[in-house]
């Protein structure tokens, strides 16, 4: 939620008494940003911001009686502007529909590891967009380690899904996968040279 405090300017006297408008802007006094929360992290959406200086006030020909008093600050209400976008990534309990791959995903079966004959699996987190986009991912564990982390990491990064639901509008959704990498289930290649 912003909290935005809007600051009245002085009233512009009629142009019967004067023969320039008198006008002053004074800054908003403050803008509020609140940080995102997420399981992996709190980072912040966006960096403060300075307010811009006062802009000068116009010199008029009008008598000190005929201006408006200066308006407290203090004494002008907060307005609340709410933001329309859900910034939360939601898990697999908290969604009512899942993501769903759009397309099969296959890693590339990494070479050392083929060599060596092993088989082994990753466990990766991915953060999705309410789009189906994958926004970033982490390797969560791996065995063995070293191993097949690039090779998972490639075949999701890129990736598409369809979107998490919550409520009926789609939503940001952390996914738990887990990749198996089975040596001997693999399709055979064909000798290198």
């Amino acid at each position: 939620m912003f909290d935005v405090q809007l600051v009245a300017a002085k009233t512009v006297p009629s142009p019967v008494d004067i023969a320039l408008p008198e006008t002053q802007v004074e800054a908003v006094e403050t803008v509020d940003v609140p940080l995102l929360a997420t399981t992996l992290s709190t980072t912040p959406l966006l960096s403060p911001v300075a307010p811009p200086p006062p802009v000068p006030a116009l010199q008029a020909a009008a008598s000190p009686a005929s201006a408006a008093p200066p308006v407290n600050a203090a004494s002008v209400p907060a307005v609340a502007i709410n933001s329309g976008v859900d910034l939360t990534y939601y898990s697999a309990r908290e969604v009512d529909v899942h993501p769903r791959a759009l397309m099969a995903i296959t890693p590339a079966y990494p070479e050392m590891a083929d060599r060596k004959g092993l088989s082994g699996s990753v466990r990766l987190q991915l953060r999705l967009e309410a789009n189906g986009q994958v926004e970033g991912l982490e390797v969560l564990s791996a065995s063995p380690p070293g191993q097949f982390e690039t090779a998972a990491r490639e075949a999701f990064r890129h990736a598409r899904f369809s979107p998490a639901m919550r409520q009926g509008r789609p939503v940001r959704a952390l996914v738990i996968i887990e990749v198996q990498f089975d040596h001997d289930g693999k399709p055979d290649t064909p000798d290198r040279p």
